[in-house]
């Protein structure tokens, strides 16, 4: 049997709201899953470093920037945008 430990965490009550709604969706049995789902993310593909943070920004998202402002129109509303976040996470379900 694999060796646990078990931490106990509070969250803010529209957080807590979130992970209950994840599990009546049929997403996580529980809320240990949905932590854990959490943790493996984090292990696969960890946040990048103030490095290579720094590094995008200076190239690729200049060269966006650059783009967007040549032509304003090309760019997306920030509904647009959380729109497609919140579509591309449902897809990888």
């Amino acid at each position: 049997m694999p060796v646990t430990e078990e931490f106990r965490i509070t969250l803010p009550a529209e957080a807590a709201s979130y992970v209950h709604k994840r599990i009546a969706d049929g997403n996580f049995s529980d809320a240990t899953e949905y932590f854990e789902s959490l943790v493996v993310a984090d292990l696969l593909a960890p946040p990048p470093s103030a490095d290579e943070l720094t590094q995008w920004m200076n190239t690729e998202g200049a060269r966006r920037l650059e783009a967007l402002h040549r032509n304003p129109s090309s760019g997306l509303t920030s509904d647009q945008a959380f729109a497609g976040l919140t579509d591309e996470s449902e897809d990888e379900e």
